[in-house]
């Protein structure tokens, strides 16, 4: 009886029209998060073959996220989360394009690759604080909690997704292929932030 009171509330805050739009979009954004994720690892290894710059690589994506989130949540604080995520979606898009054309272009190096990965872990650290801040937003205080579980659900869900997606992406178009599905799936959640 409780499971099945817990699942009525799931279905209660996706019922409403701004959340629902909202979980949609940010489950997409995840799986793209993890295609990404296993696309930076593959062309990593495919530049250096060395476990060492793969770790350099994965801090280099999240070291900024430590150190600028604090600075993003009082920013996200001033403006309209709705607004921060907008333009973290906006730069994160920028950054797999960037990827995708220098990827299949053969333009890019591990140093680039380093670069653009930083610059990647400033834009998360904008985005996160804001999706969550979202979420009292979209629902109601009785629903607050259903809405984290679904949050949560989608991240778990995304992680064993994405990285199949990739896996499949890369065998038949390429390392190339994960880094404009990426960017595909961070330009449907923002087509999607602009209807919420």
């Amino acid at each position: 009886m409780a499971s099945l009171f817990k699942f009525s509330n799931i279905l209660r805050a996706l019922k409403q029209p701004n959340y629902g739009l909202y979980a949609a979009g940010n489950i997409i954004s995840l799986i793209g998060f993890w295609m990404r994720k296993v696309g930076v690892g593959w062309l990593t290894w495919e530049l250096t073959g060395s476990g060492a710059w793969l770790g350099i690589i994965a801090f280099a994506d999240m070291f900024p996220v430590v150190v600028f989130a604090p600075v993003a949540g009082a920013i996200t604080d001033r403006w309209e989360p709705v607004k921060v995520i907008k333009l973290a979606q906006v730069l994160i898009i920028a950054h797999g394009l960037a990827l995708y054309f220098l990827t299949a272009g053969d333009i890019i190096t591990i140093e680039l690759l380093l670069v653009l990965e930083l610059a990647l872990g400033f834009f998360s650290a904008l985005d996160q604080p804001a999706r969550l801040a979202i979420i009292p937003l979209l629902v109601g205080r009785r629903d607050l909690s259903a809405a984290v579980a679904i949050g949560s659900v989608s991240f778990n869900t995304a992680q064993f997704i994405g990285p199949a997606v990739a896996g499949a992406i890369i065998l038949f178009a390429g390392v190339a292929g994960t880094f404009a599905a990426n960017a595909a799936a961070y330009m449907l959640f923002l087509v999607i932030m602009f209807r919420v």
